[in-house]
């Protein structure tokens, strides 16, 4: 009888163990990476799919793109390709994409929303030569939030999107700062900045009450013929 005691703390210590093993894959209870089947009803398709992106937890993120529809592994926003097994997946305005040359969309970073996570992906030949865009998933299929970047470079003239990500208002959500830049043949530049808050809906809407300093934020410096520095 004396070993009773010691005996039930054995046990509870095993069970405590036994728990926390089983429940080591995940980071939070609601997160879902590695993301397993079983985690919050995905099918299999779904885990595969968010499986593809750089889980990246960021506080400041500068998100730019490449003139070259197909940049070398040294671009950070490169990706892993999205083959044609994810299309229902997609968005019907890309989904088509993967049967071009050179337009295969690319995914690239998840990123933690509020309660939710974003997604960013590449995606050479829409609309512009390189773009980034952010989107999350609803119901299964991608849903587009946000472009975020983009390069092309013609004659007439060059235009260039860069975005950052960060949490500008101190609420503890992303936010994003779009900085668009034209420029003419004779080197004359028209810049717009816009900044977007992350309400708690997890959407992003417009304000003109953003306190940033415009100067911070520099644009990458991108190569017409396919390349930028850093590439």
């Amino acid at each position: 009888m004396k070993n009773i005691p010691l005996y039930i703390i054995l046990i509870f210590s095993f069970s405590n163990l036994t728990a926390q093993e089983e429940g080591a894959e995940y980071n939070t209870p609601d997160e879902p990476y590695p993301a397993p089947v079983s985690y919050a009803n995905l099918t299999e398709e779904e885990a595969n799919f968010i499986g593809l992106f750089r889980d990246e937890n960021i506080g400041n993120l500068h998100v730019f793109a490449s003139s070259d529809p197909t940049p070398s592994d040294a671009y950070f926003f490169k990706g892993s390709p999205i083959n044609s097994t994810f299309k229902d997946i997609m968005p019907a305005d890309i989904a088509d994409l993967t049967h071009f040359q050179d337009g295969q969309p690319h995914a690239v970073l998840s990123l933690r929303g509020d309660g939710e996570e974003l997604y960013v992906l590449r995606l050479p030949g829409e609309r512009y030569q390189n773009q980034l865009a952010l989107y999350d998933l609803d119901n299964g299929q991608l849903r587009k939030i946000k472009t975020l970047a983009y390069y092309q470079c013609k004659d007439i003239r060059c235009i260039q999107q860069d975005s950052w990500i960060q949490d500008v208002n101190g609420d503890a959500r992303l936010d994003i700062i779009t900085k668009r830049k034209v420029t003419r043949p004779n080197g004359k530049e028209q810049v717009k900045t816009k900044v977007y808050f992350m309400n708690t809906d997890g959407n992003f809407k417009r304000t003109r009450k953003a306190n940033i300093t415009e100067k911070n934020y520099l644009f990458e410096s991108i190569i017409p013929n396919g390349s930028h520095n850093g590439l």
